[in-house]
């Protein structure tokens, strides 16, 4: 967060070598990764190994769901970001996580109503200009990173 990455990552990695299974370590580093577009499949590896041991931790559960659409598996991604909306109610990001990964599943009316609930829990006036930039289809949803383009959007 303070823009030293390079610093933060190697001190996770550091961190998992003393405690290889740590799911907080195992997560906020993979996301990380999956945020910055590297090391993809490892970070969900890695993000599977700590929903193991935290399933109902639903920022965890947000972060594999989040790994699966970066590869395009947008099925596994709603299945995994509905069940996190479920246990973070009201988080603007996870829920607009679930809305991009509906629309790349083909549910587009659904989409766009996790969008609209999105709005309602306060987001970042950065991430408002995104959904409704989303909503009024004045852009798409990025492609997850690895993801092959859908044809039909």
């Amino acid at each position: 967060r303070a823009g030293k990455w390079e610093e933060a990552e190697d001190k996770f990695t550091q961190a998992l070598i003393f405690s290889p299974d740590h799911p907080l370590i195992l997560n906020y580093l993979g996301y990380s990764w999956l945020d910055r577009g590297v090391k993809i499949e490892l970070a969900i590896e890695m993000i599977k190994k700590a929903v193991e041991q935290q399933p109902n931790d639903g920022y965890i559960v947000d972060s594999l769901g989040w790994g699966y659409y970066q590869i395009g598996n947008y099925e596994d991604a709603v299945k995994y970001l509905e069940n996190a909306t479920e246990l973070v109610p009201g988080d603007p990001i996870i829920t607009d996580h679930l809305g991009d990964a509906l629309f790349y599943a083909g549910r587009k009316i659904e989409a766009k109503f996790q969008w609209n609930k999105a709005l309602e829990f306060e987001p970042t006036s950065e991430l408002i200009i995104k959904i409704k930039n989303k909503i009024e289809g004045i852009q798409f949803p990025a492609p997850g990173i690895k993801a092959t383009p859908s044809k039909d959007m």
